[in-house]
C-alpha cells in the first residue's frame, strides 16, 4: 500500500498558542496488518479506533508523531522500531480514528 508520509508542523496562532499541520515529506510502501479495534467513548460522541501494524523500508526520517495518509484515510504513528537482521525494515504501529 503507497501512504504520504507526513510531518507535524507548528505555525503560530496569532494568540499565543500555535495551530498544528501537516508537510508530506515522502511516499512509502507499507504493508498493512489490523492489530485491534475498539470504540472509545467521549460524552455523546464515540468513535472507533484500529490498530495496525506497518512493515516497511528502513527511513531514519520516520518518527512517533508523524502521520501516515492515502485518500480517505489518516493513520498517527504512535511507535516506530527498528527490525530485521540489519535492522533494514521498521515496524510501525500505527492508529486510525473513524467517528
Amino acid at each position: 500500500m503507497r501512504l504520504t508520509l507526513e510531518k507535524p508542523v507548528e505555525q503560530p496562532d496569532g494568540q499565543g498558542g500555535h495551530a498544528v499541520s501537516y508537510q508530506a515529506v515522502g511516499i512509502v510502501h507499507a504493508r498493512l496488518e489490523p492489530v485491534s479495534a475498539g470504540e472509545e467513548i467521549s460524552g455523546a460522541t464515540a468513535r472507533t479506533i484500529t490498530t495496525f501494524r506497518a512493515y516497511l523500508r528502513y527511513r531514519a526520517d520516520i518518527a512517533a508523531g508523524m502521520r501516515a495518509t492515502r485518500p480517505g484515510r489518516i493513520f498517527m504513528i504512535r511507535a516506530v522500531i527498528r527490525s530485521g537482521a540489519r535492522g533494514c525494515y521498521l515496524i510501525a504501529t500505527l492508529e486510525e480514528e473513524k467517528p
